[in-house]
This record gives C-alpha cells, structure tokens and sequence, in this order.
C-alpha cells in the first residue's frame, strides 16, 4: 500500500494548516498559534518539524 504514506502526509499537512490558520485569524500570536498547531499533527516526523520552526522563527 504505497499509498498510505502520502495519505497521512497529507492529511496531518491539512489540519495543521487548517488549524494555524484559524488561530492567526483570529488574531492568537503566531509562535503560539504554531505550537498549538503543531499539536494537531499525528506524525511526529512533521510534529519535530514544526517544533524546530518554532524554535527558528523565534
């Protein structure tokens, strides 16, 4: 099933942006709005990902 990976990618890329972008609308900082949303992801590859932009953008 070389489907599955791509699959998961894209749905945890969904909801993080998803998320992200709710919060930045509604006006919630954005290193917070990040690590909240970075909470939303299942895979945590993408999850230490975010973290380390995070870590970049602050």
């Amino acid at each position: 099933m070389p489907w599955v990976g791509p699959l998961i990618r894209g749905i945890n890329t969904s909801r993080f942006a998803s998320t992200l972008a709710i919060l930045v609308g509604g006006g919630v900082p954005l290193l917070s709005a990040l690590s909240s949303a970075a909470r939303v992801m299942t895979n945590m590859i993408l999850r230490e990902a975010i973290e380390h932009s995070i870590k970049l953008v602050r």
